[in-house]
């Protein structure tokens, strides 16, 4: 039985209204935090956003949040990154579900919609 205080994090498949982590990265709702790829010598690569970038994200998800609460996150974000570059998605999954981070509200998730479609066209986002 589940007590009124437990609260339980979970993985969502890609586009869901949580944190994913797969082959292609770590991603909040539409917001990649941490895209993974090949490079041109065939080395998985997978980029953690800045804290700064990753902060901005948690306040359009969520509100405004604390330093140590960025700092925390960015943290995490970048040892599930060191898991997915070695090919172990169940420990990069551990990782990411670590994070602690709930599922989005529908205003959340619209906020991260809406900045993922400003990222697709440059630097819009920062105007």
């Amino acid at each position: 039985m589940i007590g009124p205080f437990e609260r339980w994090y979970r993985l969502v498949p890609r586009g869901g209204v949580g944190l994913v982590c797969d082959e292609a990265g770590v991603a909040l709702g539409a917001v990649d935090l941490a895209p993974a790829h090949r490079d041109a010598g065939g080395v998985y690569r997978c980029e953690v956003r800045s804290e700064a970038e990753v902060g901005r994200v948690l306040t359009l998800a969520y509100g405004p949040q604390a330093d140590a609460m960025v700092a925390r996150l960015h943290r995490g974000l970048r040892r599930a990154a060191g898991w997915i570059e070695a090919s172990d998605l169940c420990l990069a999954s551990l990782k990411t579900v670590l994070l602690r981070l709930p599922d989005l509200t529908p205003e959340g998730m619209a906020k991260l919609v809406e900045n993922a479609e400003l990222e697709k066209g440059g630097t819009a986002w920062q105007d």
